[in-house]
Order: C-alpha cells, then sequence, then structure tokens
C-alpha cells in the first residue's frame, strides 16, 4: 500500500488554509500532551543523585554543553547536535542538569509530532495514533529514562531521527538531506535514516544523481566525524572509540540465555502494549516490511546494532519507535467495533504492567528494572545489589500471558472479519 500524503488532501484549494491549520492544531495537542507527560514524570519518578544528577556518560554530555564539544569522550563526541542544542538554555538557566530537563521537555513534543506524522501517513485513526504517543511518552525507552536521568541525549536523537523520516517520507531532497545529517550527528543509529532513504529512493525509482546530492553529505558527516575523532582525540583506553573489534566481542553476552531472554523481553515491550500488538500480528507487520523493504532496512540495522551494542538493549531498541508507528497503523486498521475497543484496552493494560510509569526510581530499581543484566555481569556502583528473582521469572511468565491473550484476541478479529466479509483478508 502506497503511504498516503504527509499534507493531507482536500478537494478544494479554498479549504488548504483550514485543513493545515487544523493538522497543526493536531500535531500541536499530541506534541502538549507528551510534553505535560514528560515533565509529570520528571515530577513523579525522582531524578537520579549518582555523580551531581549527571550520571555516567551525562557528565561528559554536560562537560560538552558547558564547555564546548571537545569537553567530551571519544564517544561522546560522536554525538554532538544535542549537547550543542542545549547549550542556550545552559546559557539561560546556568545549570546543565535543569538545561537538559527543559530541552528534553521540547524533544518530546517534537518527538510526539513526528511519530504523529509517520502515523497520518500509513492512515492510522485519530484514537490509534492517540494511545501510539501516549505509550511512547510513559514507556521507559522513549521517556521515563530521561525523566529520571536527564543529562542524556537519547531522547533529542529520537526527534531528530522520527523528523527526519517524517522528511524521508515526503520525498524533500534539501530538507531531507539536511535532516539526515543532523540525524548521524545526535546518534550512531541516524545512518539508519539514510539506509532507510536510499532504499526507499531506488525502490519509487528516484535518480541516483537526486538520491547522491540528498544523502551524500550525511553519508560524509558520519564518516569524517569518526576519522577526525580518532585522529585527534586518543584518549584513555577505557574511554576509546567503539570499534568494529569490541563490537563483536560483545557477542560473547548471546553465550547466556539470560541476555536472550532478556533481549526478547525487552522486544516484545519496548513501548508496553503496542509492541505486544505488533508482535501478536507478524503476518501484517511482515506484509508491510515486504512492501516497503526501507522499514525491513531501517528496523535490521537497529536490530544488528542492538544485538552487537551492550547491555542496555531497550535504550536502543527505542530508535524502532518510527518503524512501529508505520507498523501499529497498519495493525490496527484491521480492527473495528467492539473487537478494535478490547485490543486497545488491553494494549493500555499491558503497557500500564510492564512500564509501571509514574513510579518512584532510586538506583536499586534502575538497574534490576531497568538494567538487570549488569547486575548479572556484575558492572554496578558501589553499594547497589539489587535482587532479581523471582521478579524477573514473574515478568517473563507475565509477558508470554499478555502475549499469547493478544495473539488470541487479534486472531478471534481477524476470523470475524473474515466470516462477516467472505473472500476478503483483514
Amino acid at each position: 500500500m502506497a503511504v498516503l500524503p504527509l499534507t493531507g488532501a482536500v478537494p478544494e484549494s479554498q479549504a488548504m488554509p483550514a485543513a493545515h491549520w487544523r493538522r497543526a492544531a493536531v500535531l500541536a495537542v499530541h506534541g502538549l500532551l507528551a510534553a505535560v507527560v514528560f515533565a509529570t514524570l520528571m515530577e513523579t519518578g525522582g531524578q537520579i543523585a549518582y555523580n551531581g544528577g549527571m550520571g555516567w556518560d551525562g557528565a561528559y554530555y554536560a562537560a560538552m554543553t558547558r564547555e564546548g564539544l571537545a569537553a567530551g569522550t571519544a564517544n561522546t563526541a560522536l554525538r554532538p547536535l544535542v549537547p550543542f542544542l542545549n547549550r542556550p538554555a545552559y546559557a539561560l538557566l546556568g545549570n546543565e542538569v535543569a538545561a537538559f530537563q527543559l530541552m528534553n521537555v521540547v524533544y518530546s513534543a517534537l518527538f510526539a509530532a513526528g511519530l504523529v506524522m509517520i502515523l497520518e501517513a500509513y492512515a492510522a485513526r485519530p484514537l490509534a495514533r492517540l494511545l501510539f504517543v501516549t505509550t511512547a511518552a510513559v514507556s521507559i525507552a522513549t521517556a521515563q529514562m530521561m525523566a529520571f536521568y536527564p543529562v542524556l541525549i537519547d531522547l533529542g536523537a529520537y526527534a531528530a531521527i522520527t523528523l527526519a523520516l517524517v522528511l524521508v517520507l515526503r520525498g524533500s531532497s534539501l530538507a531531507a538531506g539536511i535532516a539526515c545529517v543532523l540525524a548521524v550527528l545526535s546518534r550512531e543509529f541516524g545512518i539508519a535514516v539514510v539506509a532507510f532513504g536510499l532504499v526507499r529512493g531506488v525502490r519509487l525509482r528516484v535518480s541516483w544523481a537526486r538520491l547522491v546530492a540528498t544523502y551524500a553529505p550525511a553519508c560524509a558527516a558520519f564518516v569524517l566525524l569518526r576519522v577526525v575523532i580518532a585522529w585527534v582525540d586518543p584518549r584513555d583506553a577505557s574511554l576509546e572509540l567503539v570499534t568494529a573489534e569490541r563490537l563483536a566481542g560483545n557477542l560473547r553476552f548471546w553465550a547466556d540465555p539470560l541476555f536472550a531472554g532478556l533481549f526478547l523481553y525487552f522486544l516484545l515491550t519496548v513501548l508496553g502494549g503496542v509492541s505486544l500488538v505488533l508482535a501478536s500480528r507478524p503476518g501484517t507487520c511482515v506484509r508491510l516490511l515486504r512492501d516497503e523493504p526501507e522499514w525491513l532496512v531501517f528496523t535490521g540495522l537497529v536490530l544488528a546494532a542492538t544485538a552487537v551494542g551492550s547491555a542496555d538493549l531497550w535504550r536502543y531498541f527505542g530508535f524502532l519507535t518510527p518503524a512501529m508507528a508505520a507498523l501499529f497503523a497498519r495493525v490496527e486498521a484491521g480492527w473495528s467495533g467492539w473487537r478494535r475497543a478490547v485490543l486497545l484496552t488491553l494494549s493500555v493494560a499491558a503497557t500500564w504492567l510492564t512500564q509501571r510509569p509514574f513510579g518512584v526510581m532510586d538506583l536499586g530499581r534502575y538497574f534490576a528494572d531497568w538494567f538487570p543484566y549488569y547486575v548479572v555481569i556484575d558492572q554496578l556502583p558501589r553499594g547497589v545489589r539489587p535482587e532479581l528473582w523471582p521478579r524477573w521469572g514473574w515478568r517473563f511468565v507475565g509477558v508470554a500471558a499478555c502475549l499469547l491473550v493478544m495473539t488470541a484476541c487479534a486472531e478471534a478479529v481477524v476470523g470475524a472479519r473474515r466470516d462477516s466479509q467472505p473472500g476478503r483478508l483483514s
């Protein structure tokens, strides 16, 4: 199915201004909702106390914001966009943590607006758009983590990558090219947007000259930044640039069945009930990935990077959110009537159970609930020794049960539609 125009279509030119205003209002409402929810998470969940509220990598991002981009490590210097964008907020507030908190509220609104535009492009209905944005606004990977640990660049990178994908979908060469450069400067996952655009362009028979003009600057920025940093910034070995050899070494984690189990758990629950809904309808998801292989390339690159990354897992899965928006719109289109209400209600319940938003967070829960594999490999701050069992055993069982119920309900909906509409597939 072809992607619908992101700008919408109206039958008469006189209606265009009103349509644009309505659409802008829709984006603003969803963005404001996400911003309010994020601000509420900051108030209810508390803030990480380690290193004065800056955490681990956050201390380097704070230094980059305060002193300049050269103040980070070799790795954090690969992600200069968000510290650079946060500098005016730091100049205004005089505090790095407060500057990141303020800008994270802004990024949450931009992220939500970008997700809505992707959902609109795939003809998601209003309630589905609202559910998806709200789920992203309360999920651990896409909101709670940055609310508790604010001096990170992830939320800004989510926004940059999502908006870049929106512009690529719209086919705007100049704007898409600029956005792709910003995406690769926000986080390493930005290169997946470039791959997405190239595959999409080839599929739609865009000229090679236009493809090169649009995506070559982002490729050059991605490569040159790493070459320059590797050449001018030979720092402490513990902070060295991530290399292919180091990434390959992380494959040793896969020898542990628990790591594989956590990988699957966080993949299934990265967006709570929404991701479980997608897992319950694999056939529908595969059809979209087959019809538009650019999404397959995008998700494949993110999954591959996560598989060889580290024990963070779901933080990397969060970059799948734009692809999940397109998939969710396609899956939700097959629901109707009271059955749709049942599935959406189950999605909300599963989100609440797996994400547990608005609870108070501390370092013990931070590792026990969000980064359990660091407990397994004993990479913890002094004095933090949380227990994983039996709670994680129940979580595995609970998610398996949720997926089973979701699949059964989804199959019942499909079966009911087939019975009522003979000869048609949902």
